[in-house]
């Protein structure tokens, strides 16, 4: 009967124990864990978080007062004798007396300039990776230069094996049709929001999710590549870029893995038939044949 006893005041001071350390614990002071903002619609001043790593990249920009001067500038230009002609943006009156042509003449050097820039990286990665595949260690030098490039494209991979078959699939060219398509639906055939022609968003300090306005075209462009290179939601569309890479056409052909970017747009489940229309309409796939005069 005393064991008994004895039995039954040790449980219930195991109880005791137990409902007092979760009393207290509740009334830890938690972390504040915030839930999931709205998406913002309007086009706010947001700073892109992914500035150059070095200004002297960004080319020699032209300013210009309005479109008539922008008409003129680009006169005669044909799609495959791009000249090397840097915009900073365009001008106020673009979207009342502007077109698409022009539009996407204006984005072409940008684009075939961020081609160049990716097309630098890329080789940098095929340096390093058939080193990184055979196992060799690499030199502190080329540790940095590996490392950079797996922060720059977010690769959660800690496998250098791992990483090295994301970074195949996301170091690569963009293709110029499938750009100017993306941009001519963003901005309404360039008609609205001209310093935010791509609709890329980011996460601001106030914890909304906002479109991104540039203060110059070739920031934007950058951005733009970027974010569908290094996005773990258009993985579709690097398997469709890398396929295509990996068998005859060349260049790429944009309107064939614009079907990959299903989740560009998530609050617009048509956008990649918008792709398609502008694509048929305004018979732009020629513009992945582009090419510097």
């Amino acid at each position: 009967m005393k064991k008994r006893n004895l039995l039954f005041l040790g449980v219930l001071a195991l109880l005791v124990v137990i409902v007092g350390g979760i009393f207290l614990f509740s009334k830890q002071p938690q972390k504040d864990v915030p839930s999931k903002p709205e998406v913002k619609t309007d086009v706010v001043e947001a700073e892109s978080p992914n500035p150059s790593d070095d200004e002297k990249n960004l080319p020699n920009f032209i300013d210009v007062k309005n479109t008539e001067e922008l008409r003129a500038l680009f006169k005669g230009v044909r799609f495959d004798r791009i000249p090397r002609i840097f915009v900073r943006r365009f001008p106020k009156d673009f979207a009342e007396k502007g077109d698409s042509a022009l539009f996407a003449t204006v984005l072409l050097p940008y684009i075939l300039r961020e081609n160049e820039l990716l097309a630098d990286e890329r080789k940098v990665f095929l340096f390093l990776s058939p080193k990184v595949e055979r196992g060799e260690e690499l030199t502190d030098v080329e540790n940095a230069m590996w490392d950079k490039l797996v922060y720059k494209y977010e690769v959660l991979d800690p496998d250098k094996t791992g990483q090295r078959e994301t970074l195949f699939n996301r170091i690569d060219r963009i293709s110029p049709a499938l750009a100017v398509a993306q941009a001519l639906e963003a901005t309404n055939l360039g008609k609205e929001d001209l310093d935010a022609p791509f609709d890329v968003r980011r996460w601001n300090d106030k914890k909304e999710y906002v479109f991104v306005r540039y203060p110059n075209l070739a920031e934007a462009v950058t951005d733009y590549a970027l974010e569908i290179n290094r996005g773990y939601s258009y993985l579709k569309f690097h398997m469709l870029r890398t396929a295509q890479r990996a068998s005859l056409y060349h260049p790429f052909l944009g309107r064939s893995f614009a079907r990959g970017m299903v989740y560009y747009k998530l609050e617009d489940p048509d956008y990649v038939r918008k792709l398609d229309e502008i694509f048929k309409w305004y018979k732009i796939k020629k513009l992945d044949e582009s090419k510097f005069e």
